[in-house]
């Protein structure tokens, strides 16, 4: 399962997520590290703000207002609204050029997506160099262990060929005794096999 977005993390740490979602997000958070520490951040952000209280308020000694300078201080007040006015119109900014926002929104999303898209390639290569490290090393152990066996089994065939040899030897001059008994002794002697 892919990281979820913010906006997913976000549903599922308030329980908005459709159910079985809900389920899936759960279990990756329990399993990535990464998401599972940004929900307890959000959460401790949470609990804070809900723990926070505003101060007590502290109590102010008002004074009587004065009756004389009403006028004053509404001309004040006129004079000040007006050259606020005055001044955020001519400071206002010109509105935005949306085809230069619109390619500039272009050429970040692109150089993000490149990035991530860079990223995932060398997590990818790097996940399968691992993998093909690791698949010639058992190969290389398997390997070992059929010559090991491979040797064995030619040793043991050698054993038994040369059993069946002797076996063979010994019948064959048994069947020479049995023949020259069998001939009345004419003094051909049985034939004995010489060491390889």
């Amino acid at each position: 399962m892919s990281h979820p977005n913010h906006e997913e993390l976000t549903e599922f740490l308030y329980d908005e997520l459709n159910p079985s979602r809900q389920a899936e997000v759960a279990a990756h958070v329990e399993s990535c590290d990464a998401c599972r520490a940004t929900i307890e951040s959000w959460r401790s952000v949470r609990q804070n703000l809900a723990t926070w209280k505003l101060p007590a308020a502290k109590s102010r000694i008002t004074a009587r207002p004065s009756t004389t300078r009403p006028l004053r201080w509404a001309v004040a007040a006129a004079v000040l609204l007006a050259t606020g006015f005055g001044v955020a119109r001519a400071t206002a900014p010109k509105p935005p050029d949306l085809a230069a926002l619109r390619a500039d929104l272009v050429r970040d999303l692109r150089q993000e997506v490149r990035q991530e898209l860079n990223t995932e390639l060398t997590t990818h290569t790097t996940a399968l160099t691992e993998s093909q490290r690791e698949f010639q090393r058992q190969m290389i152990l398997a390997l070992d262990r059929l010559e090991v066996r491979q040797v064995a089994d030619q040793g043991s065939m050698r054993k038994d060929v040369e059993t069946l040899a002797v076996h063979t030897q010994a019948q064959f001059n048994r069947v020479l005794t049995l023949m020259a008994d069998a001939t009345g002794g004419n003094g051909d002697a049985p034939v004995t096999p010489t060491a390889q």
